[in-house]
């Protein structure tokens, strides 16, 4: 299921040239923040163990808080609509036990210790019209995808289960914006869910900042620093490769921005 980035980038381009003649601004977010981990997770391989996957805590398998990462946005705002982007890659792995036997190809017994690791790879590209453009509020409504890039490994010993997949979900995306003088709050929520032909997927993201100019103007040639909350859910229970797979995964944490505009 790897899906290359590309269209992504060449819709992006084709929405921005159809969309307006006007003077863009820029928003340009660099941030660090920590990802907070739970959900659970299960594999089976109904020619080994037949049947639905018994499911594992992601915690209690290693799969840990991350370290911190790095991340960003890019908000370019030409009057309507407004388009975001942004991406960051976080990684978790440890030391666990699972208490539900995985089987994929090969079979890891439970209960028993593991080695598990995940990269995380969360890509977004929204786009949102106003439909409340005031100087002090604005709001907005759209859609957009979202692209969930995740690599994951669970090792017992000389055997391993593994998954490596690229998962692009459409998505219905808004935005609420308010200013008072030089402290600005944002809020962006996107999500979709999907059944389709026994299987499921959902996505759900809430991407909260609030910043404070530093310098330069209202718009144009301005920083800020700003203090955020991200919350992002992903749940998939599909079945590929005749694996029958179950996995919830919830993230949360803070981050530290800067805000540079143009």
């Amino acid at each position: 299921m790897k899906t290359s980035l590309r269209p992504l980038a060449l819709a992006s381009l084709l929405l921005l040239f159809a969309s307006s003649c006007a003077i863009p601004t820029v928003d340009v977010i660099p941030r660090y923040g920590q990802f907070d981990l739970d959900g659970h997770f299960g594999i089976v391989d109904p020619d080994i163990a037949p049947g639905a996957p018994n499911v594992n805590d992601l915690a209690t398998a290693g799969f840990g808080d991350d370290d911190g990462y790095f991340g960003g946005r890019v908000d370019l705002d030409i009057g309507s609509p407004m388009f975001t982007f942004s991406t960051q890659q976080t990684t978790h792995d440890g030391s666990g036990q699972i208490t539900a036997e995985i089987s994929s190809g090969g079979t890891i017994v439970a209960p028993g210790p593991v080695e598990s690791k995940m990269d995380l790879g969360l890509h977004q590209f929204l786009m949102t019209f106003d439909f409340v453009p005031t100087d002090w509020v604005d709001a907005g409504l759209g859609l957009g995808v979202a692209v969930a890039d995740v690599d994951a490994r669970v090792s017992q010993g000389a055997n391993s289960v593994d998954t490596d997949q690229t998962l692009p979900i459409p998505q219905i995306a808004g935005h609420v914006g308010v200013q008072l003088g030089d402290f600005e709050a944002v809020g962006l929520i996107s999500g979709f869910e999907l059944s389709s032909s026994g299987d499921e997927i959902s996505f759900f993201d809430l991407d909260l900042l609030a910043r404070y100019r530093l310098f330069g103007g209202d718009e144009r040639l301005a920083g800020s620093i700003g203090l955020g909350w991200r919350t992002t859910s992903l749940g998939l229970d599909y079945e590929d490769d005749g694996d029958e797979i179950d996995v919830s995964m919830r993230f949360n944490g803070p981050y530290a921005a800067f805000v540079f505009s143009f």
